[in-house]
Formats: C-alpha cells, sequence, structure tokens
C-alpha cells in the first residue's frame, strides 16, 4: 500500500532586520530601572541599575556563547552592587512579555541556575553571566538539552540571523 504523506512546507527564514521584542523599562527582579547595554551585530542585553541583574535576549546570548571572550568586556560597562543573593531567589516575569519566566540549570549540568522566557530570552542575576562564560569555555562542559528545547531552537534562529 503506497502513502502520500503531504510534506510541510519549509518556514521561512527568519528576517535579520526584524525588530527585536521591546523590553519593559522595569526590572523584573528588584522594580529599578533597565538600562540597554549595546553589543556587537545589533545585539543588547538590558541591566538593571539597581540590582545586577540583566535581560539577555536570544541574540546577545548567542554572542556570549560563541564568542565568551565578550563578558569580560560587558561585565567592565555595567554597574557592580555585589548583593548577596538570598537563599532561594522568587521567580521572574519576562521583562518582554510578562509571563513568568522558567527556572533551570544552564546546559543542564552547570551549577549555574537561570530563569528562561522561551520566547525571548534569559534572565541572569548578578554574577552569573562571568559563571555561564566559565562553564561556556570549560573543556569538560557538556550540553544535555534536547535540539527541540525552545532556547536551543531560539539559538538556531538567532544563529540564522
Amino acid at each position: 500500500m503506497d502513502l502520500d504523506l503531504e510534506t510541510e512546507p519549509e518556514p521561512p527564514a527568519p528576517d535579520p532586520a526584524a525588530a527585536l521584542p521591546p523590553v519593559r523599562q522595569e526590572c523584573p527582579r528588584c522594580k529599578g530601572g533597565l538600562r540597554q547595554v549595546m553589543m556587537d551585530r545589533g545585539a543588547s542585553l538590558h541591566a538593571c541599575t539597581a540590582c545586577g541583574g540583566m535581560f539577555v535576549g536570544a541574540r546577545a546570548w548567542c554572542m556570549f556563547l560563541e564568542r565568551p571572550d565578550l563578558v569580560g568586556a560587558i561585565e567592565k560597562r555595567l554597574p557592580k552592587r555585589n548583593h548577596s543573593p538570598s537563599v532561594l531567589m522568587p521567580m521572574v516575569t519576562c521583562a518582554s512579555c510578562g509571563s513568568q519566566m522558567e527556572r533551570g540549570r544552564f546546559a543542564a549540568s552547570s551549577g549555574v541556575v537561570v530563569d528562561v522566557c522561551p520566547r525571548h530570552g534569559v534572565w541572569l542575576d548578578e554574577g552569573e553571566l562571568g559563571r555561564v562564560a566559565d562553564y561556556a569555555r570549560s573543556p569538560q562542559r557538556t550540553v544535555d538539552a534536547p535540539e527541540s528545547h525552545p532556547v536551543v531552537e531560539a539559538m538556531q534562529v538567532e544563529r540564522i540571523r
């Protein structure tokens, strides 16, 4: 018996000139002000001037993972607050869409716990960007996330851009 299965058409390639989603001006962690910090190739992150946390969109996140050397330059441009984190950090909402972010361990095997919006980006508390970069540079790192994970898919879309 022959089955004639229709294949779905390929989705259109993302438009590299497409605007990034808007980011709120209020920190989802402490309600302080978010300040945009520009990077290369139109990528940016939004850093809180009060608590030192940051919202990192998919484009900037890809740049950090591909070029961990950028982290030092970016960290020098950010205010240092050195807040001692509480034992249990409350959940945060996405700085773009306002939905509650998912919490998980970066790369599944690192000791860095991050908050993720599958559609818009990652929230990093103060000091976590450097720890993520250290892990990304580590020769012992492993990435256990499946290819269908929303963050992996967002990274692939940004690489195409």
